[in-house]
């Protein structure tokens, strides 16, 4: 069973990610909506892409990273692993950049789409 710490931890990361997913998608929409559509509307199809095939997209490129990284120095990239006695904030971090970076390639590929 985890600790609340842990799954706090967790719950973070994905906040974290939303929070840049979001902010993304306030982006594209604007821009996009600047041609003369609903703004959104935009925002809303950005949603649904994301909950998507962005989903996916994000699960492979996150699967890719770990695969890569799996045995990179001190701080294996073991999702939800973040030390055995005490938490290493270090690991965390190292976890929480990675996925936002998985976040933010995937907006990418939306931003280039649209």
């Amino acid at each position: 069973m985890r600790s609340w710490i842990i799954w706090g931890l967790d719950v973070s990361k994905q906040i974290f990610a939303q929070l840049t997913q979001h902010i993304f998608n306030l982006i594209v929409a604007t821009k996009i909506g600047e041609t003369g559509s609903l703004e959104c509307e935009w925002y809303m199809i950005q949603i649904v892409g994301d909950c998507s095939i962005g989903v996916l997209i994000q699960f492979l490129y996150l699967s890719s990273l770990t695969f890569v990284l799996k045995d990179c120095g001190e701080y294996k990239l073991i999702s939800g692993d973040y030390g055995k006695d005490q938490i290493i904030f270090t690991k965390y971090f190292y976890q929480l950049s990675l996925w936002i970076l998985v976040v933010i390639l995937v907006q990418l590929i939306n931003i280039r789409r649209n």
